[in-house]
């Protein structure tokens, strides 16, 4: 189920690219200019919605919005987090790493220090369906949580529960019959 590579399980890994994100914030400011140009012409029915969109007024509030749009959207595709979480089975450690450079945050575990593979499960209550969202918490011996695996389908989170309870030689733990289950336990990620 899991990525295996080089010595290495990948449980979960995601790397948002530099050059993808500025194609994605060029597209984005290119739609917005071609979408305030498109309002400030056109012809409508309405004598008010002409002068509304004719007027100075509405350019520049659909400018402003436009650059407040755009910065948000920006600094998200920016700065976004990388995240690299990884058994390293040549060195016997459970390595998560998130977030991009400066702002990078490696916790390294060693296997001896891990205590058990608990499943959990999570709601979410949305306007018409409730969500439910299993877990996997890898705990070590401080009873620190790492959250490193969320699936909607039991059946998968059980399965990739398993594969790292043998990669790590610790028990599997089921605490998907307890809703949110925390236990005493201090929440690292």
């Amino acid at each position: 189920m899991l990525d295996r590579e080089n010595n290495r399980i990948y449980i979960k890994y995601r790397k948002n690219g530099l050059a993808r994100n500025i194609v994605s914030i060029i597209s984005f400011g290119v739609f917005w200019i071609a979408t305030i140009d498109n309002y400030s012409k056109a012809q409508y029915k309405s004598e008010t919605l002409n002068i509304f969109f004719q007027s100075h007024f509405a350019s520049i509030l659909f400018a402003l919005v436009f650059v407040i749009l755009f910065i948000i959207y920006a600094l998200n595709m920016l700065f976004s987090s990388d995240i690299n979480y990884h058994i390293d089975l040549s060195k016997k450690t459970l390595v998560l790493i998130q977030g991009k450079k400066p702002f990078r945050t490696e916790i390294n575990v060693d296997f001896d220090q891990i205590k058990a593979v608990v499943l959990t499960k999570g709601g979410h209550a949305g306007e018409v369906k409730f969500y439910r969202k299993y877990s996997i918490d890898i705990y070590d011996k401080n009873l620190n949580a790492y959250e490193c695996y969320d699936e909607m389908d039991y059946q998968t989170i059980k399965a990739i529960a398993s594969e790292l309870g043998n990669a790590l030689n610790v028990s599997i733990i089921d605490r998907t019959d307890i809703e949110n289950y925390e236990g005493f336990i201090q929440r690292v990620i």
